[in-house]
């Protein structure tokens, strides 16, 4: 990341995908790890249960399903996930904002489908979509998920 006593050099750091190939292969990589993803990163409590890719809406085929990357489950409560691997960073994170808004239509239309939280888990970060979120007091949550860091984005 640079020479010892350098700066560290944050959008590097927060935009780097070098872990991954592609997205589901960072979704299987939250997979592999779930019980820490609920545990540690999500602060759901015990892990329970999850479903992957799990369609919330009465729609039974298609692109017309919702489908939330995961539906976690812990003892604390449950929480929609999207994965976002984005290949450009700012236009899929704000694409994510509007599935995880429709991800809660559906799911109040469907009570099959409950939850507690929603969010977005990406290895990139773009400040204009916390400000989005921000400005309008969206029920969003956003996860920066590396192999090596994680940590929720506040927002206050």
């Amino acid at each position: 990341m640079g020479k010892v006593g350098a700066p560290m050099e944050w959008d590097k750091f927060l935009n780097n995908k070098s872990d991954f190939k592609n997205e589901k292969e960072y979704q299987q990589f939250i997979e592999d790890n779930i019980v820490f993803f609920c545990e540690n990163v999500l602060k759901l409590g015990k892990y329970i249960s999850h479903k992957s890719n799990s369609g919330i809406s009465g729609h039974p085929f298609g692109k017309s399903k919702e489908r939330p990357d995961l539906i976690i489950e812990g003892k604390k409560g449950s929480i929609m996930v999207e994965i976002k691997y984005p290949k450009n960073d700012f236009c899929e994170l704000r694409n994510a904002i509007g599935q995880a808004l429709n991800y809660i239509c559906q799911a109040e239309l469907n009570p099959k489908y409950t939850y507690d939280r929603i969010c977005i888990v990406s290895p990139c970060y773009d400040e204009r979509i916390f400000n989005i979120i921000k400005k309008f007091n969206l029920p969003i949550e956003l996860y920066f998920l590396t192999k090596n860091y994680h940590s929720k984005i506040k927002i206050i």
